[in-house]
């Protein structure tokens, strides 16, 4: 149950007193004096609160009631209800007869501000039960109990009855962002900031149109906002092409609304929502990785990185190994005004299924300074990637293995 307290009430004790010029006194369930216009009675005990209390009934006070020593003065006081027991008192000073429409409208903004707390409070309530499940479902903390699971997602409004992927929305340059962002709401960049923004973009995403509203939006720790979108269909090309659509509408959304870049990270599709948390952490891998071998703001699905999650799994000795044996020279000092050049070449021909002429277009260059640098590589390092499937990969490999150590 609600308890009154001294914060809660004395800021409508202030205000109505400006408004209807009488001395209001508020008593808690105990006949103490909680808020009142004279502060130094703050504390005091007041005995006709007490009779309401154990009455349940207003109490008028007259002026013939009141023991002349006492210093009493005549007024009115009605008890104040909540959920249907008594939770204090309101007390005014004045003619019963006067201030009776006053007493009561001072009452009722009491319980007023009780109920907007009460709802708020369950509104708390069920926002800290969809984080903790949320939580749970990120980290694939599931209880024994299938049946206890699925009936805390029924009771938050969670369908998992159907296939997901999930989909992270990464925050580009996090730190910096974070700073501006505060610096805009004069705010210090503490942990309420971080989560304000988090729910700013969060929110932004929610707004996006192109989701059909059975999706889990939610925070995924750190700078990330995942998206575990459900799978109706059969067609996993189309849902690819469908993906991207609203992938790059929520990217441009928080950009527009925000201000912000994202990078964004695809999950494999999992038919059981055990597998939800899963697809969470590949997601966020394809995010690490991708970034890692290319600069951030693109989208990395998990299922296309094949070659680039062996790099992961591989041992920093063995890709350091393989790096020398494939291009050592290019590692040289030597080389290092040119290397960057030389491997945006091989990426944008290996981008290009090994097409010269595309590669060129690709660079906005001719034709043949795309042949007179593949010639420089081949006497370097005797592989030919235009003309041979096996050393493009080769060289792939390599570079792929020398961004990722990078």
């Amino acid at each position: 149950m609600l308890v009154l307290t001294h914060d809660l009430v004395q800021p409508i004790v202030d205000k109505m007193v400006q408004i209807i010029g009488k001395n209001i006194n508020i008593m808690n369930e105990q006949a103490i004096i909680i808020a009142c216009r004279d502060l130094d009675r703050l504390g005091s005990f007041h005995r006709w609160a007490a009779q309401v209390i154990q009455s349940g009934r207003t109490i008028e006070v007259f002026t013939n009631d009141i023991d002349p020593s006492s210093g009493g003065k005549p007024g009115i006081n009605l008890p104040i209800i909540f959920k249907g027991q008594i939770v204090g008192v309101v007390g005014i000073t004045g003619l019963p007869e006067e201030i009776g429409v006053s007493a009561k409208l001072v009452r009722t903004s009491v319980e007023l501000m009780l109920d907007q707390l009460q709802l708020k409070e369950q509104l708390n309530l069920e926002l800290r039960a969809k984080e903790r499940f949320l939580g749970d479902l990120c980290n694939g903390d599931i209880e024994v109990s299938e049946e206890i699971f699925l009936t805390r997602a029924s009771v938050l409004g969670f369908d998992l009855s159907v296939p997901r992927y999930a989909i992270v929305f990464d925050i580009d340059d996090f730190n910096e962002n974070l700073k501006t962002r505060s610096s805009i709401h004069n705010l210090p960049p503490d942990e309420l900031a971080v989560q304000l923004f988090k729910e700013e973009i969060l929110q932004s995403a929610a707004r996006t149109k192109g989701f059909g509203g059975k999706e889990i939006l939610t925070h995924a720790g750190g700078s990330k906002i995942v998206v575990f979108k459900d799978f109706a269909g059969s067609d996993r090309n189309q849902s690819k092409k469908e993906a991207e659509s609203i992938i790059e509408k929520v990217q441009r959304a928080i950009q527009h609304d925000v201000g912000i870049t994202t990078t964004v990270g695809v999950g494999r599709l999992y038919q059981h929502y055990s597998g939800y948390s899963n697809s969470l952490r590949e997601a966020v891998e394809a995010i690490s990785i991708g970034r890692s071998l290319r600069s951030g703001g693109h989208i990395f699905w998990s299922e296309e990185m094949p070659l680039e999650n062996l790099l992961t799994a591989a041992p920093k000795q063995v890709l350091e190994d393989y790096i020398h044996a494939v291009m050592g020279t290019f590692l040289t000092e030597r080389f290092a005004n040119q290397r960057e050049e030389i491997f945006q070449t091989l990426e944008a021909l290996f981008e290009n299924n090994l097409s010269l002429t595309q590669t060129a277009h690709a660079l906005f260059l001719h034709r043949n300074t795309i042949l007179f640098r593949l010639e420089k590589i081949e006497k370097l390092t005797g592989y030919k990637p235009a003309t041979s499937f096996d050393q493009a990969i080769k060289l792939k490999l390599a570079i792929m293995a020398w961004r990722y150590l990078s």
